[in-house]
């Protein structure tokens, strides 16, 4: 999970971000001036205290319960080999073997309903929760069974976890120090989340009027192509489509609980499509699982044929349990569809950003980095406007096979 210093709204403040707003774009109907908007609407709230406290209370049963049940060796050998190469395993599903405690099975059941609950999902969307291994250094201490703890996930903000040993006592962790000794996390399969949460907002923001799709998918119809900027060869016949490409990536270096896992960012690509509605196109980059590291994907951010204009907005943001992804996207599109026009590009970052409540930016810090105006041509390095992400692009062209 990664964590940045520069977590409130850049449109509440009167720095670099919101001057970036104010930027004159250039397009194909002339010279515009966009002004920063707030968006109308309904205004997206984070999932309830009580419902976050109740899940959070659920995972800690379920915790000191699966710790108690490591006393059975038997058990503990069968914990460890589901984990397996990865460090994680579905915890319903380890909860379901015959040779499970029912106890688990049960507090396990009501842990699951109570995160899907805290992260808005609906009750047959199935296993959400995990075990998983707290980090990679302490495999070699879960195979050798040397004061194993079980600890449940927590907060953001926690600055210390609560574990349990095989007798049930309480252990006090350092959350911001890896412990060593080996210690299993229930907790929240946030790529699974985020999975759902991703199509949700794609649904709702096509409810209420704005195109979207992720950045790999190519154009329903050759009308749509050729109404956009996919790109032909040179016999005129249309060959593929020109996209952008993220070279590398880098997150500043800010602590984060080791007990939250890995972080599972995702990004909003925004613009005006073909047919000059919104767009928004999502984009999930899952391996961006260590803050202070340069990852080098090679993976296609925007795909032009889905824009009328040679501009797009990205937001990165950080998924999070707590936050209400239906009612974000309601609030996005109802901010979008107040600025947008047909005959002009406008920066749509502030728009997206304004639909984030001023809480979440001191409680649920979703928000990450954006960067504005990102072309066709774009390449090379290119600084968030919050300081917290540096992204290297080239322009690329995708064949059709």
């Amino acid at each position: 999970m990664l964590s940045f210093n520069a977590r409130r709204n850049p449109l509440r403040t009167t720095g670099a971000l919101l001057a970036g707003g104010l930027l004159v774009c250039v397009c194909a109907a002339g010279t515009a001036t966009a002004r920063p908007v707030e968006a109308t609407g309904t205004t997206p709230a984070a999932t309830s205290a009580t419902t976050a406290a109740d899940a959070e209370r659920a995972a800690r049963q379920t915790a000191r319960e699966l710790a108690a049940s490591l006393r059975d060796s038997t058990w503990l050998r069968t914990v460890r080999a589901a984990l397996g190469p990865e460090g994680e395993a579905d915890l319903l599903a380890l909860a379901d073997r015959a040779d499970a405690p029912a106890e688990l099975a049960r507090l396990a059941g009501a842990a699951n309903r109570a995160a899907l609950a805290a992260e808005g999902l609906p009750a047959d969307t199935g296993s959400l929760l995990q075990v998983r291994l707290g980090d990679e250094s302490m495999r070699a201490g879960l195979h050798a069974g040397r004061g194993l703890l079980v600890a449940a996930e927590g907060s953001d903000e926690a600055t210390t976890v609560v574990a349990y040993d095989a007798s049930g006592r309480e252990h006090q962790l350092d959350a911001h120090t890896v412990p060593n000794r080996p210690v299993l996390v229930v907790g929240v399969d946030h790529g699974r989340a985020l999975d759902s949460h991703l199509a949700t907002f794609r649904e709702t923001l096509r409810e209420h009027g704005v195109s979207t799709s992720d950045s790999t998918a190519t154009p329903a119809t050759d009308s749509a192509r050729t109404a956009s900027t996919a790109s032909t060869n040179e016999l005129g016949a249309l060959a593929g489509y020109d996209a952008t490409r993220l070279d590398s990536i880098h997150l500043s270096d800010d602590q984060e609980p080791w007990v939250r896992g890995d972080a599972e960012i995702y990004a909003l690509v925004a613009g005006v499509s073909p047919a000059g509605q919104p767009q928004v196109d999502t984009v999930q980059l899952p391996y961006l699982d260590e803050d202070g590291r340069t990852y080098t994907p090679g993976q296609i951010l925007v795909n032009w044929s889905h824009f009328r204009y040679d501009a797009v907005d990205i937001v990165l943001m950080e998924e999070d349990t707590g936050t209400n992804y239906e009612e974000l996207a309601r609030a996005v599109a109802a901010g979008l569809l107040t600025v947008i026009s047909q005959t002009q590009y406008v920066p749509l970052v502030d728009a997206v950003l304004a639909a984030i409540p001023d809480d979440w930016w001191t409680e649920d810090p979703d928000y990450v980095d954006s960067w504005y105006t990102i072309q066709k041509a774009t390449s090379g390095s290119r600084v968030g406007a919050a300081g917290n992400g540096t992204i290297s692009l080239s322009p690329i062209f995708i064949p059709e096979l």
